[in-house]
């Protein structure tokens, strides 16, 4: 649960305090045992990127390996520094130290196996998360998603209300956006048809990571043509929309994907013009990445700007390294193009993205 008060959760003012004693003692010690207060700063300045200002995710535990390292030399230095003072050792110390150097390898292993053996099985991990943090919204959102693939839209649908009362509820339109997306994926179509347009409507002042993966997800499928429902239009609606009302710099990464995402659904719908503005302008936000590249590319071949072209290639091949080999590939094909546009029948088929 994150914090957001002392006391909300409890926890955070009992980690506060118990942080102020653990440096307190470490400094302490820091003459007899240094490697107490080394251990100790090492595993907060392993925390200090997700604990402090910068916008992550709390969940992903992985964040935990290096910090993990500081514990270890923490208590390292403990039992250093108590052999020190215990002078001679006993034959049950020796005996004692000697068994914790083989137990402590093998309860690592055994722990790593059990993770591995979760982690193997996405329906083992999905079961064993929903046994341990049932309000989740990411995993209600997974899911949602999980169980509108199958066609039960009813489940899905039950899985985003129980995110939407949970202590952490997402908001309004992003849950929104998950029930279009689930009805997308369970190719139906919801009968509050209201949803798109409350989505739409709905002057959320930032794109959060999860309704641009939504809209990316919802997007690709209705221009691969695997959506009942809603319509290309009422997606490139609510893609202008979130775009109008966020209060996010152009260059922020859930905008410049949102609108290449959009530039793809217009594509998709013959407004070629619409949409080779947008990818160009999604290529400069995001600072010329090569996915996007390759759709304005596309769009400016479908169009005929044969200049346009020659400039786009111009810069991807600037930001291809050798080793890029899809990017490479798609360059020769590009070049391949423009050597002779009129041998060509087609554009130049590549897939783009991000």
């Amino acid at each position: 649960q994150k914090s957001t008060t002392l006391l909300s959760p409890p926890a955070t003012l009992v980690a506060i305090v118990a942080w102020i004693a653990a440096l307190v003692l470490a400094w302490r010690l820091r003459s007899t045992a240094p490697a107490v207060l080394g251990g100790v700063l090492v595993f907060l300045a392993a925390h200090a990127m997700e604990s402090t200002i910068l916008p992550l995710e709390l969940y992903f535990e992985h964040r935990n390996y290096v910090a993990a390292l500081g514990v270890v030399i923490a208590v390292a230095g403990l039992v250093g520094a108590g052999y020190v003072r215990l002078g001679a050792t006993t034959a049950a110390f020796r005996q004692a130290m000697a068994a914790a150097a083989v137990l402590m390898p093998l309860t690592f292993a055994a722990a790593t196996f059990a993770r591995a053996m979760v982690w193997g099985d996405p329906q083992v991990r999905m079961a064993q998360a929903l046994a341990t943090s049932p309000t989740s919204p990411r995993l209600r959102s997974q899911l949602a998603a999980t169980v509108a693939e199958t066609g039960d839209l009813a489940g899905a649908l039950e899985h985003i209300e129980k995110a939407a009362s949970g202590p952490a509820a997402p908001p309004a339109r992003t849950l929104d956006l998950w029930r279009i997306l689930s009805a997308c994926l369970a190719k139906a179509s919801l009968a509050e048809t209201m949803v798109v347009e409350t989505a739409t409507a709905a002057a959320t002042p930032r794109i959060a990571l999860t309704e641009m993966v939504s809209f990316e997800a919802l997007a690709q499928r209705i221009e691969g043509g695997q959506c009942a429902w809603p319509s290309a239009a009422q997606a490139i609606e609510l893609g202008r929309a979130m775009l109008a009302h966020t209060r996010q710099p152009a260059a922020a990464h859930e905008v410049w994907r949102v609108r290449y995402n959009l530039a793809r659904l217009l594509a998709s719908t013959g407004d070629l013009g619409a949409a080779a503005a947008l990818a160009q302008q999604a290529w400069a936000d995001s600072r010329w990445n090569k996915g996007v590249g390759v759709l304005v590319f596309q769009l400016h071949a479908s169009l005929g700007d044969l200049a346009a072209c020659r400039a786009t290639l111009e810069r991807l091949r600037a930001h291809a390294g050798p080793d890029d080999l899809a990017m490479n590939k798609a360059i020769a094909q590009f070049e391949a193009f423009l050597a002779d546009p009129g041998k060509a029948a087609d554009v130049p088929a590549m897939e783009s993205g991000p």
